[in-house]
């Protein structure tokens, strides 16, 4: 419980002026706030998709991996020989906003980025074949009261499948749940993207140890080319 209640600032954007978490950590008549965090490590890109269809593969493609045993897809071992397409262009952690942690959210002060959103028509993480039809799902969905899923973005830092982001969602837009895992916790199985306060873009951390504010109006291939380390893409500096 002293891990996971305790506020570290280091994990916190002071540009983010939201809460995150509304959940309690209950231990022997004890109730606490759990931690938040700004900072995540990125999966890749949508888990379902990986290979091109939807199956049930689940695994991760980015960098990531969550310590589990019992969710061996995502528990793979990830070392520096499988950065085959480079340190330098490969992101290992970005930002996001974090939720203000009530449902439902009313008002325009609110502001969208720390909110998740349904994929209309019910969409769900079959739905489609490759991640820019679900990038474009995404971005025509209604950013509205009755649309939000979940609120809580940013919550429980000490619980690894949570504080992490995909590369399917591009940087500062909306962002979206899939119908048949609407309220589930885990950044793992979500279009849960980066995202920031900071003006027109995002700070993302590369494997090479740097660190670049990269543009919300980045293209959608060199932002996927950068979600995983061994496809094979090639990135230009000019395009990030």
């Amino acid at each position: 419980m002293t891990v996971l209640v305790t506020v570290i600032n280091g994990f916190l954007c002071p540009s983010d002026p939201w809460p995150g978490t509304g959940s309690t950590f209950t231990i022997g008549g004890q109730s606490r706030l759990t931690g938040t965090a700004n900072y995540v490590v990125q999966i890749g890109l949508n888990r379902r998709i990986n290979g091109g269809a939807a199956d049930r593969n689940w695994a991760f493609n980015g960098p990531a991996y969550v310590a589990t045993n019992w969710d061996a897809a995502v528990s793979k071992t990830v070392t520096m020989a499988t950065f085959i397409d480079g340190t330098s262009t490969t992101a290992i952690f970005s930002e996001w906003v974090k939720g203000p942690a009530v449902a439902p959210v009313t008002g325009g002060a609110k502001n969208y980025l720390g909110v998740c959103y349904n994929l209309p028509g019910s969409a769900n993480t079959a739905s489609f074949n490759t991640d820019l039809a679900f990038n474009q799902a995404c971005q025509a969905a209604s950013a509205t009261t009755p649309n939000q899923a979940t609120t809580w973005k940013g919550e429980w830092w000490g619980f690894g499948g949570t504080m992490v982001y995909s590369h399917t969602n591009s940087p500062n837009r909306v962002c979206c749940e899939y119908s048949d895992q609407n309220g589930d916790e885990r950044g793992s199985i979500t279009l849960r993207n980066a995202s920031s306060l900071h003006p027109g873009g995002v700070n993302v951390l590369f494997m090479d140890g740097s660190v670049r504010f990269i543009k919300s109006a980045i293209g959608v291939q060199p932002w996927f080319a950068i979600a995983t380390p061994n496809n094979g893409e090639v990135v230009s500096a000019d395009a990030l």
